[in-house]
């Protein structure tokens, strides 16, 4: 278990005790984007750490799960259209 899943376990559990990416910069001791780093690594290795407008969570069904997975996707398809943007440019 990665060190970031291990401390949202015991701070936040479930999608109504999100923890934002600055409290965890401060308990953690890094920058805000090696938080994002972390979280990464975290969920690459099967970690289903979540997250939503207020912060990181551990979730606690497969609906809050499915939801971070949308919103990753909705990501992807805009950068997507960025990048298609900026090749139009070449």
């Amino acid at each position: 278990m990665d060190l970031i899943e291990k401390y949202l376990r015991e701070h936040s559990i479930g999608k109504d005790y999100p923890i934002c990416s600055s409290e965890l910069a401060e308990a953690f001791g890094v920058p805000r984007t090696m938080i994002r780093h972390m979280i990464n690594a975290a969920r690459s290795n099967g970690s289903p750490i979540c997250s939503g407008q207020k912060g990181y969570y551990v979730a606690t069904d497969k609906e809050e799960i499915k939801g971070t997975i949308d919103s990753l996707r909705g990501r992807i398809t805009k950068m997507e259209k960025a990048i298609a943007g900026l090749e139009a440019c070449l």
